[in-house]
Parts: structure tokens; C-alpha cells; sequence
């Protein structure tokens, strides 16, 4: 459904506009009582907020949720916060922690055999890699 969503998320970003307190509601009361729908909502809603232009409640959101412990484990859920984390960590310039996250991501989902997923978080490794001028990390987070 989220690849889906994916084509239609300027549309589905003006749907939602008017629910953002209700959203921001539903994760404070999933942070508090169910952690792992909590951890499922801030990896899905990231993409909502960093469209929005609200990085910094988006990053809260998901590092909040990378240290609960139902995103302990090292499956998809993790990696969808991971790979959110470092995607947003990178458009920020943060190189370090966007590189950090994104390789954990890439283990996890190589792990996984989620070849998709694991392409995806390589193209924002190479842009990571490339805007910190390291040609050699570039070529390695590609596909050959």
C-alpha cells in the first residue's frame, strides 16, 4: 500500500493537511501505549511531515520510535526507520548520521533479501557518499 500511496502522495499530503493534530495525537497516544503501532506510524507518516517541510518533528518521531523496543529488531521495521532516518539525515547534510543509518538499513534489507528496498536505500547511500565527495563510497553503494 505505501508503494502505491507513493504515486499519490501530493494528493494524499493535502488530504491529510487538516488531520495533522489528529495524527500528531494518534502518535502521542501510540508512543504511550502501543509502541509498535507507534514504531509502524512514525516510519509511515515520515514521508507526510518531511513533505511538509517538518523535519525536525519528523526526525523526533522516528528516532523516538528506532528506540522503542519493538523497533529493536533487526527486521523491516527497522529498516524502514533507519532508511527514513538516513533519507532525511542526508537532505540535511547531516553526512555522518545519514551514512550511519543508511548502512544499517542496507544490512538489514540485504539480510531480508528485500532487493527493492535495499536499491533504494543504495541510491540515497551514493547521493550521501557523492555530496561528501567520496567517489570510492559512490561506486560501492551502486549496483554493478
Amino acid at each position: 500500500a505505501e508503494r502505491e500511496m507513493a504515486v499519490h502522495r501530493p494528493t494524499v499530503v493535502e488530504r491529510l493537511r487538516p488531520e495533522r493534530e489528529n495524527l500528531r495525537a494518534a502518535l502521542r497516544w501510540s508512543r504511550d501505549h502501543a509502541p509498535a503501532l507507534h514504531a509502524s506510524l512514525a516510519a509511515a507518516l515520515a514521508w507526510y511531515f518531511f513533505a511538509l517541510g517538518l523535519w525536525t518533528e519528523a526526525h523526533d518521531w522516528l528516532e523516538g520510535a528506532l528506540r522503542l523496543p519493538p523497533a529493536a529488531a533487526r527486521g523491516p521495521l527497522r529498516a524502514r526507520l533507519l532508511a527514513s532516518l538516513g533519507y532525511m539525515a542526508n537532505y540535511r547534510r547531516d553526512l555522518a548520521r545519514a551514512r550511519a543509518w543508511l548502512e544499517e538499513a542496507d544490512a538489514i534489507w540485504e539480510a531480508l533479501g528485500d532487493a527493492g528496498a535495499q536499491a533504494s536505500v543504495r541510491h540515497v547511500l551514493a547521493q550521501t557518499a557523492s555530496i561528501g565527495g567520496e567517489r570510492d563510497a559512490v561506486a560501492a553503494a551502486l549496483p554493478t
